[in-house]
């Protein structure tokens, strides 16, 4: 009787042992199961992300009958540099029709109509090695003419109509145009603008 007296509360200790291991087990993978289910709803998030991402490349893709490669470019660098993915689209219809290799009668070269000039100068400025022939490559393109208009709309206080105008015509141009006519607005950021605003409604 002794013996089994003083075991007895040996199996009350071992009892709450149990008892608080199985409580830190139920506790871990309750933490556990909290963290699957974040990260399950983050992957949703990334997902819809990408579902929507590809959605708006195939649309506009079609719209503009270019390549999937090409408005995907557009669309990485807009977010890079925080400007309208629509604007540049309408930008690139306007100057080149999506021509990679579209050459104008000043020597502007590309998608985005680069004159070699400002393309050197943008090159540099990126870090990019510079070739004239590089122009008609459509990522190089897309990259150089997305960093210019970025830096033309942080110039103009995101002010599109100038930035767009000054684009065209360059920053004395603008100016220029803006003394004789009293207003940045031209018909050339007039019709990116308004395009633009079409195909995000």
């Amino acid at each position: 009787m002794k013996t089994t007296i003083l075991r007895l509360p040996h199996l009350h200790f071992v009892y709450i042992a149990i008892v608080l291991a199985a409580l830190l087990c139920i506790c871990f993978l309750a933490l556990e199961i909290i963290s699957l289910e974040q990260d399950l709803l983050q992957w949703q998030d990334q997902a819809d992300e990408l579902k929507d991402e590809l959605s708006k490349i195939k649309r506009y893709s079609e719209h503009y009958r270019t390549t999937p490669e090409i408005v995907a470019t557009v669309l990485r660098e807009s977010e890079l540099h925080e400007i309208s993915p629509l604007i540049m689209l309408e930008l690139i219809k306007t100057e080149s029709n999506f021509q990679p290799t579209a050459l104008s009668g000043d020597g502007a070269s590309g998608l985005c109509q680069i004159r070699p000039i400002t393309a050197k100068g943008i090159a540099q400025q990126l870090g990019l090695e510079y070739q004239p022939h590089y122009l008609q490559e459509a990522e190089y393109s897309i990259i150089l003419g997305t960093y210019h208009l970025a830096n033309l709309v942080k110039l103009y206080n995101h002010d599109y109509h100038r930035a767009l105008t000054a684009y065209n015509r360059g920053i004395r141009g603008m100016g220029e145009y803006v003394k004789r006519t009293g207003t940045p607005v031209s018909s050339y950021s007039s019709r990116i603008s308004q395009n633009s605003l079409a195909l995000a409604n």
